[in-house]
């Protein structure tokens, strides 16, 4: 039993000391707009018949069939970094050439690519 304690303590050791590609809490990514288009994101509504189970949920999704899809357009900005080219979707637009830093959100994985409000971009002087 000890010898699997002293294991599990090595192993998490070990695994704390791994390289990790996500960002941490607060860092900034900076670079250049290479490149600017349109996206699409479905807008999700969720309505009052998901408060009341599964029931509920089986009607709003047959009543959110019913109705027309909407979209919600947002311009995709391509970003070239030190470390290599960054896809971030936002209502922002930057022209090309552009100085950016991006911010991403608490717990954002992607270093390459950040989904609509998923990340805060503003203008920088740091290029």
């Amino acid at each position: 039993m000890r010898r699997l304690l002293i294991s599990i303590i090595v192993l998490d050791c070990l695994a704390g000391c791994a390289e990790s590609t996500s960002l941490d809490e607060g860092q900034h990514i900076v670079g250049v707009v290479t490149s600017t288009s349109s996206a699409t994101t479905p807008v999700q509504r969720p309505g009052p018949f998901t408060l009341v189970g599964a029931a509920g949920g089986l009607l709003g999704t047959r009543a959110a069939a019913s109705v027309d899809g909407q979209m919600h357009i947002h311009n995709r900005l391509y970003v070239k970094t030190t470390a290599g080219e960054v896809v971030v979707d936002t209502d922002e637009y930057f022209a090309p050439g552009s100085c950016v830093e991006i911010t991403p959100l608490i717990g954002e994985q992607s270093v390459a690519f950040f989904p609509y409000r998923s990340a805060q971009i503003i203008q920088s002087g740091k290029c």
